[in-house]
């Protein structure tokens, strides 16, 4: 959905441009220049309920983001050993294992923090009752140790979270909205307004239709970067003039990252995440009010990650 509503405001903004360079010409038409003017306040609501449903206002540091991996290692573990138990134990099953569903590392990549700690904390409560036929079957007290440690980390971390969680869930709801708005005004009035210019002026009306085309981003054309980065440390990927404007396209193999934008090339000030195989489409205004570097950081040292960078100018 996020990368919906970013093509869509693409689409708008080229839109926007087809009025200002045929302005002259439309406004004679009645009545069309205000569509315009209400496409305008239209597209600004969404972009400020699409830019609040994503933003990491409380930050996102790569200590939290590694306690997020150790956490989702330590439910594999875990998980892994309902999962031999519950074969084993096919012809006399424990009730509670009938329900537990078990998620690989991608499937717990997407959830979001609280999901993830809800699942977790299901995890703990089946394990618990299955302890002594876990350990029987070969889990280890220190597994066990591990994971309760992990969860508690981040059960405790949660809270000094969950107020800017809210806000991005309640504009989220409010994007949808606004997206739909958008959306009915541009299929029922825009278009019917500008089809009158089909037969009069079919050259501008193709410019328009053009414009109209709702394109989204091709991961497969050649990135502005790419490279591999095999420790912990932070890698610069390019120095840039800020511009708020600016698209920027993430996608990552082989292990999760941090990366952003930062005020010096060693340092990432404005950090966003990005799990593996996560295809990311972000505007620079939504990952920070500055920063001349784009860069990037593994949030598993041992891992060897494979990143791709697309810059698109404003």
């Amino acid at each position: 959905m996020k990368n919906t509503h970013q093509n869509y405001l693409n689409m708008c903004k080229h839109v926007k441009r087809f009025y200002r360079q045929n302005e002259e010409i439309l406004d004679k038409a009645k009545g069309l220049a205000n569509y315009f003017i209400n496409l305008s306040a239209l597209v600004d609501r969404l972009q400020i309920e699409f830019d609040k449903s994503i933003s990491y206002s409380n930050g996102f540091s790569i200590e939290r983001a590694r306690k997020r991996e150790e956490l989702q290692n330590n439910c594999l573990v875990i998980s892994d050993a309902i999962v031999t138990l519950r074969e084993t134990l096919k012809y006399k099953p424990i009730e509670q294992l009938n329900t537990f569903a078990d998620l690989d590392m991608i499937e717990l990549s997407v959830l979001n923090e609280e999901d993830l700690i809800d699942y977790a904390s299901a995890l703990y409560d089946l394990m618990i009752i299955c302890e002594p036929r876990l350990k029987i079957q070969g889990l280890r007290q220190k597994q066990i140790d591990s994971f309760v440690s992990a969860l508690t980390l981040s059960a405790l971390d949660y809270p000094m979270n969950k107020h800017s969680i809210e806000m991005r869930k309640e504009a989220s709801l409010q994007s949808l909205k606004a997206y739909a708005d958008l959306n009915e005004f541009i299929t029922d009035k825009l278009d019917m307004a500008m089809a009158a210019f089909e037969n009069a002026m079919p050259e501008l009306y193709l410019k328009y239709q053009n414009a109209r085309k709702v394109v989204p981003f091709d991961l497969n054309t050649q990135a502005s970067f790419e490279g591999l980065i095999s420790d912990g440390s932070v890698h610069l990927i390019t120095s840039i003039k800020y511009d708020r404007d600016r698209e920027i396209r993430v996608s990552v193999e082989g292990g999760n990252a941090i990366w952003g934008l930062g005020n010096a090339p060693d340092k990432i000030d404005h950090s966003r995440p990005v799990n593996t195989r996560e295809k990311l489409n972000i505007i620079c205004r939504n990952i920070g009010p500055q920063g001349n570097h784009i860069l990037i950081q593994s949030v598993n040292p041992k891992q060897d990650i494979h990143y791709k960078i697309w810059i698109t100018e404003s």
